[in-house]
């Protein structure tokens, strides 16, 4: 009896060891404290708190380092997280959240898409905990230091996030 047993458990063992972590996407709202403000942008003011939101698998977060690679990104903009679905052309691949380290830090640089499009540069440094958005040349629109909260998403709010952008 105690050899069926012992074999019962160490057998549970290893197929708990070997059984797929499942993936649960969750998302954090992220805000940035408003500190500089280019005067090219009167409706924005020093104190303002711009919205944003990063969404990721925390069952993909490194243990050893805490990072994790974003899967979306959106800003809140005009009441609402825009863009509404995951753009998968639109996601910035190098962009990673360190969920390890207390603030919680964030890196993402659009500095490579910059020479592409004619939008601002957004980026998140992890190093000084701040955002800025730059214009094309360099100078600063709108900056701040970012901090993170959980954003209490619903299954059907996170399934339709993750819903792929239509196609053109």
């Amino acid at each position: 009896m105690k050899r069926a047993l012992l074999l019962a458990s160490g057998l549970l063992a290893a197929i708990l060891q070997t059984a797929p972590v499942q993936a649960k996407v969750v998302a954090y709202n992220l805000y940035v404290d408003i500190d500089t403000v280019s005067p090219s942008q009167p409706r924005i003011k020093v104190g303002d708190i711009h919205g944003g939101r990063v969404i990721f698998d925390d069952s993909e977060v490194d243990p050893a380092t805490g990072r994790v690679k974003l899967i979306g990104f959106q800003h809140f903009v005009g009441g609402k997280y825009t863009p509404d679905r995951l753009d998968p052309q639109g996601r910035n691949p190098g962009a990673w959240l360190d969920v390890k380290s207390t603030p919680w830090r964030l890196s993402m640089d659009a500095m490579e898409t910059s020479a592409q499009t004619s939008d601002p540069v957004n980026g998140f440094s992890p190093r000084t905990v701040r955002m800025e958005i730059r214009d094309k040349d360099g100078s600063i629109i709108v900056a701040g230091p970012y901090h993170f909260k959980p954003a209490f998403l619903s299954d059907a709010e996170i399934a339709s996030v993750l819903k792929a952008a239509p196609t053109k």
